[in-house]
């Protein structure tokens, strides 16, 4: 639907990912086909207080369930788009250190393509780029704010990281519960 038939033949895995702490994984083009995962409580409640309660995540148990196993599906999906179908990130001749899985040319422009197919009418993203940010209550000894470099994102897009999870309308979606196809499960 949002590749048009494009991706090479993936495999699908309702799986573990390593430690548990992602809610999908797909396996890189240098590796071999496309492998997806998908962690089991993306739609299990069970699974999910076990693993996410106190996980990086923060997702409320309302979001689990098919709809949000396909915005899972979706992110892998993207990321095996930038790396079959766009050329992958890391052999770029632009290649920057700071640059990602999620945080790339390739990447942001799959994200700005999807959003708007979303409903998403937000600030475009962008590239996250390395900044000096003041680190809040320290001091030199001369006075000066003490600084630490960090990624920072221009305009106010939700962060690529967490594409689509955290787009403002995405919550509506998974408490619907109601897939944007036919769905006999």
């Amino acid at each position: 639907m949002h590749f048009s038939g494009e991706l090479p033949e993936t495999l699908l895995l309702w799986d573990l990912t390593e430690h548990g702490h992602n809610l999908g994984w797909c396996r890189s083009s240098e590796q071999g086909p496309p492998i997806i995962k998908i962690h089991p409580a993306t739609v299990s409640p069970a699974e999910w207080r076990y693993l996410f309660n106190s996980g990086p995540w923060s997702i409320p148990m309302s979001h689990v369930g098919l709809c949000f196993a396909y915005d899972v599906l979706l992110h892998e999906c993207t990321h095996a788009c930038v790396e079959y179908l766009r050329g992958g990130w890391r052999d770029s001749p632009h290649c920057r250190s700071y640059w990602t899985s999620h945080n790339n040319p390739a990447w942001i422009a799959e994200l700005n393509r999807l959003a708007p197919a979303l409903g998403y009418r937000g600030d475009p993203f962008t590239l996250k780029r390395p900044r000096r940010v003041a680190v809040p209550g320290q001091f030199t000894r001369s006075g000066k704010p003490v600084t630490r470099t960090q990624l920072c994102q221009d305009g106010n897009a939700p962060n690529p990281e967490h594409f689509p999870h955290l787009l403002p309308h995405r919550e509506k979606f998974y408490v619907s519960n109601k897939l944007p196809f036919a769905w006999e499960g």
